[in-house]
């Protein structure tokens, strides 16, 4: 079967449980996929199979040519926070315009653009969506479920930027997933800061 799925856009957003849900799904399915990530720059040599997953933030125009185009999205403050937790960023507006410029451009392209949120509260269900949405059926769901929440970099060599080259995880790559997790760690100017330029956008996704 050919199929060429894209992963990408805002980072810290559920991305990489998107990607692996995906390249799990399709080696269930004996679809035989191969994987890769912009991380590595091989993207557009997997772009040349005919079945594949590959993960990347920044929008490329050869993306286009994905059958199925995927990305997902967070509040802000909180993967602003998270980056803070995970690579000591700074927390600031630069940090929240940088992610959502990212993101913006996959949703003109995507097939399905993943609540966060629901990934965290509802697996089985993102799990059947993204199943639905590869055109896969009769597996055992909930088997390849346990499989990505199993994932670790633990015992996969690292490349230079710490990721695992097979699930693309990296130490310590789940700081704290909970829902509004910038409280008491950001300051309140820059919350404020985040929430009065990107007011419409984070009101339509239900954060305000």
């Amino acid at each position: 079967m050919s199929l060429r799925v894209a992963c990408g856009g805002m980072y810290r957003s559920g991305g990489t449980w998107q990607f692996n849900a995906c390249r799990l799904l399709m080696i269930a399915a004996s679809m035989k996929p191969t994987w890769g990530s912009s991380a590595f720059d091989d993207c557009g040599i997997i772009a040349r199979n005919c079945c594949c997953v590959i993960k990347a933030h920044t929008w490329k125009d050869m993306y286009s040519k994905y059958d199925i185009i995927l990305t997902a999205h967070r509040d802000l403050r909180d993967v602003v926070a998270s980056c803070h937790r995970q690579f000591g960023d700074p927390m600031t507006l630069e940090l929240a315009d940088d992610a959502f410029s990212r993101y913006l451009p996959w949703t003109r392209h995507c097939r399905y653009d993943s609540h966060y949120e629901r990934m965290i509260q509802d697996k089985p269900g993102e799990m059947r969506v993204l199943a639905e949405i590869l055109g896969i059926g009769g597996l055992d769901f909930d088997a390849v479920l346990r499989e990505v929440e199993g994932l670790s970099c633990s015992g996969n060599i690292l490349d230079v930027r710490k990721h695992a080259p097979r699930n693309l995880l990296h130490p310590g790559h789940i700081t704290d997933g909970r829902y509004g997790s910038w409280k008491g760690l950001m300051p309140e100017e820059v919350a404020n800061e985040i929430t009065a330029k990107h007011w419409i956008w984070m009101r339509g996704k239900g954060y305000l």
